[in-house]
């Protein structure tokens, strides 16, 4: 930890239909370890957040997409990441949302917060490294049980519950109204400012503006 100076605090909007917010959740986690730093997880949808701002996700133009599968091969070298785009991957961005996943983690961060983090990357394995749903109630199931979760059916029955629905309503406002047009986003707390940042490769300005050092990828601090 750097010294004793008193915690920044760093938001993190992800989706879990988005490689490169895994990339951010690994990094910023690692450094949470190294830097200080409080990092705060907020499910959002990115569904909503692209539609609000107009932006377009990297799957569905044909040199992003091209591009991406470079990139990501490069942020697996480089953070010791285990990302492959499924398959079907062009036809699920087009057809699928990830909105009730995005619930069930919220779900999951009121009744069970110390399992957040394990949840979510238990999803972004599943989609991101296995090539697997996470769409439906039995893709669910299997995340849970996979996170240690013994009671699933605690946490899914409550998917349709209104106070879930506005909570992701929120942070998906939260995030747009402090400029996001795609994930990660990611918004540092610093004394009486806030900085946004977007992308999983801000992690070296993020530094500077803390006075802190970027150490690289961190990949001994890994939890994959």
């Amino acid at each position: 930890m750097s010294g004793t100076k008193e915690k920044v605090e760093i938001d993190l909007y992800y989706d879990v239909i988005s490689p490169y917010a895994w990339i951010a959740f690994e990094s910023l986690l690692r450094y949470e370890k190294v830097w200080a730093i409080k990092v705060n997880l907020k499910p959002f949808s990115l569904r909503n957040i692209m539609r609000e701002s107009g932006n377009r996700p990297p799957g569905v133009v044909p040199a992003k997409a091209m591009y991406m599968a470079k990139d990501i091969q490069r942020n697996n070298e480089y953070w010791k990441l285990k990302l492959k785009a499924p398959k079907n991957f062009m036809e699920l961005i087009k057809t699928k949302t990830s909105d009730t996943a995005m619930k069930l983690l919220l779900i999951v961060q009121k009744d069970q917060p110390e399992k957040l983090e394990c949840v979510t990357r238990e999803f972004w394995k599943r989609f991101w490294s296995n090539g697997e749903p996470i769409f439906d109630k039995e893709d669910f199931e299997k995340v849970l049980s996979a996170s240690g979760i013994t009671d699933p059916g605690k946490f899914i029955d409550q998917l349709k519950d209104e106070s879930i629905e506005k909570q992701l309503e929120k942070n998906t406002s939260d995030a747009i109204d402090s400029g996001a047009f795609g994930a990660p986003w990611i918004v540092v707390h610093k004394g009486d400012e806030e900085h946004a940042f977007f992308g999983s490769d801000r992690l070296h300005l993020i530094a500077h503006l803390l006075g802190e050092k970027f150490q690289g990828g961190l990949t001994h601090l890994s939890k994959l």
